[in-house]
C-alpha cells in the first residue's frame, strides 16, 4: 500500500512541482517530461512496478525486496518534493 501512495505522490507533487517553476534534477527524465510530458512520469513508474512485478514472480523468496525497492525511493522522492515546494 505504501508503493501504491509513494508512486501517486510523486507523480502528483512532481507535476505541480513543474507546473510552479521547479526543474526536475534527473537529467534522463527532465528530457523525457519536456518531451512526453507528465506522461513521461507515470510511463516510467509503470515500468518500474511491471519490473518488481517480474522479480517478484521469478524469485518469490525475495518478494519483500520489490516493493521496499519502490517504496524507498518514490518515498524520499516525496519528502523531498514536499520540501522543496513548501520552500518557494
Amino acid at each position: 500500500m505504501l508503493v501504491c501512495w509513494a508512486l501517486l505522490l510523486d507523480v502528483v507533487l512532481t507535476a505541480y512541482g513543474l507546473s510552479i517553476g521547479l526543474v526536475e534534477r534527473n537529467p534522463l527524465m527532465r528530457q523525457a517530461l519536456n518531451a512526453f510530458g507528465v506522461a513521461a512520469l507515470v510511463f516510467a513508474k509503470a515500468a518500474a512496478v511491471a519490473v518488481a512485478l517480474g522479480f517478484r514472480v521469478v524469485w518469490p523468496e525475495y518478494a519483500l525486496l520489490a516493493p521496499i525497492g519502490l517504496a524507498v525511493p518514490w518515498t524520499i522522492a516525496v519528502l523531498v518534493n514536499a520540501a522543496l515546494i513548501a520552500s518557494v
